[in-house]
């Protein structure tokens, strides 16, 4: 297992890096609009979706919600050109308000689960409510990305992504080697609180280095690496979620479509809720610092 975990990320890891670094804006969103969509489907069997149509219909639901969020300026001065109401463009920049309800939605998320995951396991979740947790975590996950991809340079696209990988490397080799306390035993055994120990150290070494090698002020150094705790703290609510997904459903891996890992959403559940927080964090820093 070991073994094709890594012969997969052998082949993903620098793929997906290519893709980052060269692909152009609309090329970055096409592509992570596709996985999101790979994703989607495996969580309708999550959902236990059994019709064929339902699924599809439920893809293709997500496809145009993400149409929707890309085209979303067009679509407003579109609108605005039939009322003839310019001043209805200043609400171009509502997307990042998003960011609020949603990381709300993902801390609501990460407490039940801390204090009550037995409850959670044992609730009777409908199809209807776990499509609707699918949409958020899917759709919004690919706004935010994509909209790092667009307002930052790729370097900032691949400094996130590398995060959540080293932090998830780390918190697997740490957990096997030091793990003995359980984070979740009842969402997730293999999970231990060693390994989130692990992935902090790791996210806050890589955070520091980064830091550093762009010359950032002291203040701002502090200020990035505490983002990228917390994103990591993010990151490990969404693969907690996916995993109370999987296990209310029966499975152990959420699709088989990466060998040694699993499904797409396997893969990227801790981008799933990373994404927004890291985002907006970067807003708000620029804001700071910039103005």
């Amino acid at each position: 297992m070991l073994l094709k975990r890594f012969l997969t990320s052998l082949v993903l890891g620098p793929s997906i890096i290519a893709a980052v670094i060269l692909l152009p804006g609309y090329g970055f969103a096409m592509l992570w609009g596709f996985v999101i969509l790979l994703g989607a489907w495996e969580w309708t069997n999550l959902a236990e979706v059994k019709s064929l149509t339902k699924r599809i219909l439920y893809v293709l639901g997500v496809l145009l919600s993400i149409l929707f969020f890309y085209f979303w300026k067009n679509i407003l001065e579109f609108v605005a050109s039939l009322f003839d109401r310019a001043e209805w463009l200043q609400w171009s920049g509502i997307m990042d308000w998003w960011a609020i309800p949603v990381i709300i939605f993902w801390l609501v998320i990460g407490v039940k689960m801390k204090r009550n995951p037995t409850r959670l396991l044992e609730s009777k979740w409908s199809t209807e409510s776990r499509l609707m947790i699918g949409w958020i975590v899917l759709v919004f996950s690919w706004m935010f990305l994509r909209r790092l991809d667009s307002f930052w340079d790729w370097q900032m696209t691949l400094y996130f992504l590398l995060l959540i990988w080293i932090a998830d490397v780390a918190a697997y080799f740490v957990g096997k080697r030091y793990g003995k306390e359980k984070l979740l035993p009842e969402i997730s055994p293999g999970k231990t609180v060693a390994g989130l120990y692990g992935a902090l150290f790791a996210g806050l070494f890589f955070s520091l280095a980064t830091a550093l090698y762009y010359n950032y002020i002291i203040k701002a150094v502090i200020d990035f690496a505490f983002l990228s705790l917390v994103t990591i703290m993010f990151s490990v609510n969404g693969d907690l979620l996916v995993s109370l997904m999987k296990r209310i459903r029966g499975v152990k891996d959420t699709g088989n479509l990466l060998p040694g890992h699993g499904g797409i959403l396997d893969r990227i559940d801790g981008i799933l809720a990373a994404a927004p927080v890291f985002y907006i964090g970067l807003v708000l820093l620029h804001r700071q610092y910039v103005g």
